[in-house]
């Protein structure tokens, strides 16, 4: 297994739940969509027994943002 690229989320604490992406020989791509998962509720949620869904915002003022990246095979 290998990492084949890494892409920055457009929040700090906060991160785009992905559910699906694609992938050619060169590039990957992931839609980062306004469904946004909440870090430190999945932190806690953890603790307090909670199920991943609590910890998700739908975020509908954010705009879907469709990242390319190419894809670096050692």
């Amino acid at each position: 297994m290998a990492i084949l690229a890494t892409i920055p989320s457009s929040w700090k604490v906060n991160f785009s739940y992905y559910h699906s992406f694609g992938m050619s020989e060169n590039y990957l791509v992931f839609i980062e969509q306004p469904m946004i998962v909440n870090s430190m509720k999945l932190i806690a949620s953890q603790i307090k027994g909670k199920c991943m869904h609590e910890c998700m915002t739908w975020s509908p003022e954010e705009q879907v943002v469709y990242l390319c990246s190419p894809v670096h095979v050692a």
